[in-house]
Order: structure tokens, then sequence, then C-alpha cells
């Protein structure tokens, strides 16, 4: 904490939620035993359990409003983010008033890359006028990728899903990701949903799973949707300002929950124009939309360790971790998945170089927009959301090292081709040291001539 105070609060106060709201109980139950280790993990010395309470209680708590302020009285909502009910979106389709165009098929450009892991993302947002969303679901369902035993060109007919009006429903998931978030937009989903599409392929999950057409399918959805609609700012800002999302779901997983409800919302309504899912028996649907709330809401990362330590228990337990999972349990399978799901949603570090830290400062400013909010309704800005003392090149290692590496190393034991990622997540690292190093030489240069 000593050498990275910005991010051991972020740690503590974002990630680590689940345990610390347990931090009451009896010092003989497992959440304080969890506690404390955590602690010594942070702090690099143990520290008691009514010690770590204190800190929690003290001025730099996040939940803590300056005295007298009602965040109500200053909070305005954003009429125009929350004007749409659920299941409301005439304004999206060619039925209401301001109907979206719908890109034809051959309309699409055809990506000689896809498939591959450090597929420039952002290059495909360019070359498709700002729609990398439908150019990689188009190109992952068009182009014959060997998944498994299968390829994905015959997913859809397979599966006796309606591919024109599933790719207008594509379009209408695309329409509602607000550009206005630098990081939370259109370009991180189509990431993901790419990063998903490797691990199924050249990552092998779909084949060493036994996966069938309809979880990869089910997979690649969860991915599309996983931020529908995202309002740049996290869970903890939605419950701070008694947001009506958090209101809605009574503060757990805000976005999470509103992304998943939102998507699924579209096909409740039964639109003519994206009712792809028609053909589908009450059953089939049942289980599509389990495994993708499942997913999704497994995205929220103040659950992050609660999954990722039953995930290691299972493979640290077993003698052969490739065989840790077995393919022919459904839960196991799906375990799988949401862990997938997770190291999907935040594998920028574990590009080449030059996305990496692309990625790094823009999902850094859109933790300063939030700190800007935060600063304007007089709330204790949220860890690393400060743009003037947050260092992001020390964030990120504390990322990689707390958050990345534990996330990848047992992933990778049970997809060893994705032992990839772990090598170029050491070389983003290195890289973050070395210009934290010339940045301190830089500084004593300046120290030096002024003397």
């Amino acid at each position: 904490k000593e050498n990275n105070e910005d991010f051991a609060n972020y740690l503590q106060f974002n990630l680590m939620s689940n345990f610390i709201d347990n931090l009451g109980t009896s010092g003989r139950s497992n959440s304080s035993r969890g506690s404390k280790k955590f602690s010594r993990t942070i702090t690099d010395s143990p520290k008691s359990e009514q010690n770590l309470r204190d800190i929690l209680k003290s001025a730099s708590v996040k939940m803590k409003v300056t005295a007298s302020k009602d965040i109500r009285k200053h909070y305005k909502v954003n009429d125009k983010v929350f004007s749409k009910s659920l299941n409301d979106i005439d304004k999206c389709t060619s039925s209401g008033n301001r109907g979206i165009h719908f890109i034809q098929s051959s309309e699409v450009r055809t990506l000689e890359d896809i498939g591959c892991w450090n597929i420039d993302i952002f290059g495909v947002s360019e070359v498709s006028n700002g729609h990398p969303i439908l150019t990689v679901v188009h190109n992952i369902f068009k182009q014959d990728l060997e998944v498994g035993e299968f390829t994905t060109s015959t997913l859809l007919r397979d599966l006796e899903v309606n591919e024109e009006k599933f790719f207008r429903y594509v379009q209408v998931i695309e329409s509602q990701m607000h550009p206005e978030n630098v990081y939370h937009n259109a370009v991180h989903v189509a990431d993901v949903v790419h990063n998903m599409l490797w691990l199924l392929t050249k990552g092998e999950m779909a084949a060493r799973l036994g996966l069938s057409k309809f979880e990869v399918f089910t997979s690649l959805f969860a991915c599309m949707i996983h931020d529908f609609d995202h309002p740049g700012v996290s869970n903890d800002f939605l419950v701070r300002t008694s947001d009506k999302r958090a209101v809605l779901y009574n503060n757990q997983s805000v976005n999470e929950n509103w992304h998943v409800a939102q998507a699924f919302g579209l096909l409740n309504e039964h639109h003519e124009e994206i009712s792809w899912d028609e053909s589908w028996t009450e059953d089939c649907l049942f289980k599509f939309r389990k495994l993708c709330v499942s997913m999704v809401l497994a995205t929220d990362m103040s659950r992050h360790f609660e999954l990722l330590g039953k995930f290691r228990n299972r493979v640290v337990s077993s003698p052969n971790a490739e065989e840790a999972f077995n393919p022919l349990d459904a839960k196991d399978r799906e375990t799988v998945l949401v862990m997938a799901i997770k190291a999907c949603d935040i594998a920028t570090q574990g590009k080449e170089w030059k996305l990496a830290r692309k990625w790094a400062m823009l999902v850094q400013e859109e933790f300063y927009s939030q700190g800007d909010k935060e600063k304007d309704l007089a709330l204790t800005v949220s860890p690393l959301c400060d743009r003037e003392n947050v260092d992001i090149v020390k964030s990120q290692i504390g990322f990689i090292d707390a958050v990345l590496f534990p996330l990848y190393e047992p992933l990778s034991k049970v997809l060893p081709n994705a032992k990839c990622v772990l090598t170029q997540l050491e070389r983003s690292k290195s890289m973050y040291k070395k210009e934290m190093a010339a940045r301190s030489s830089s500084q004593k240069s300046l120290k030096s001539s002024s003397i």
C-alpha cells in the first residue's frame, strides 16, 4: 500500500466489497480469515481485523459524503437515459420517429485478421464507420472459423436463428452504446466479443470443453450485451447518487443487471424487425437467458475474488489442471465460461503494447470523468478517479499484479494456449516500469538543472 496507495484503495473498496461487508462477523468465520489474508496481501505486513475496520471507517471511505450534503438535491438524473422503459425500443427501430438505418450484410466489411488476438479493434471501428460490434459479429458468423468440431458460419442456421433479424438486433445493441463514454463504448464491447472468439477457437476452449453450438453462440452473445447501454460510471457511483438503476436493482450489480435486462427486454417485446429467436422453444430460451445472466453478472468486479477463489481451488486441487473441469458436466462448462468472459472483459493489458497503452489511457480517462462528477457532487472521490493525484502507470502495474496475473495463471492451466497472454502481461508490466523509470530519471534531471 505504501508503494501504490491509489491502487490499494481501489482493490479494497471496489474489488473486495463482498469481503469487506463481512468484516463485522465472528473472528472464527471464513470471511474473517479471508479478510486477514487480504490485509496481509495489500500492506505486506499483518494487520488485525479491527485495524482494517478502522481504516474502512476513516475519512477516506468511499461512501462518506461531505457533511450536510444531500446528494439528491445536487444530482440531476439524465432523463434522456432513463426515459425509456425496460422494453421500449421504438426509437431504435424504423417503427419509431427516429428509427435507425439497418446496414445490410453486403455492406459489412470483411476482416482478414478476424480471430487474431492482437487485432486492432480501433482500426476495425474506423473502417466500419463506427460499427465495430456489427462488423466483428457479422464476420464471426459469416466466415468459416473452426470452433471445436464445427465452424461458426453454420451456427445461426443450425440454431434456427433468423439471420436477417439477428443482425438487425446486433445493430440495435450497438446503437445504444454511448460514444461519449471513452472506454465503455462499442469498441470495448467488440473487443470483448473478439476476445471470446479467440478463447473459443485458438484458445481451444470449445474443443477442450466439448462446448455445444448453443453454448458457443450464447457465450458470444453474452459478451455482445455485457455492457449494453452503459452509463460510463461505476456501480458505486450509481448507488451513492441514489440513481434509478440502483433503486431498481437494490444496489446489487446495478450496471450488470441493467445490461442483461435491457438486452433481453428488446426480445421480450417481440418487435417483428429484431425477433431473431422466434423459432426457439420456451425451454431453449430459458436455458439461453439463464447462461447469459450468469455470465454477464459475473463481470461485476465486486464479485471478482469470490469467483476467482472458487475457480482456483478447483484448478489447484486437481491432479491435472487441464482436466479440472468435466466436459460432460454442464455446471463445470458454465464455470469456465464465467471465468472466460471475465478474462475477456479485462484483457486489454494482455494485448500488444501499443494497444495495451491506449486502452489504459482510455479507461483512466473514464475514471477521471467519474471523479470530476464526484467532486461536483461533493462526494469523496472513488479510488483511481482523481485526475490530480492518480498515477496511471502505477495503477496499471497494480492491476496487472493483483488482478490479471491471478486470473490468467489458473485459466492458462485449464486452457494452455492462453499462456501467450501471460507473456504479454509480463511485457506490458515491463514497459510500464520502463516508463516509470524514464519519468523518474527526467524528474531528477530537472531538479539537478534547477539547482
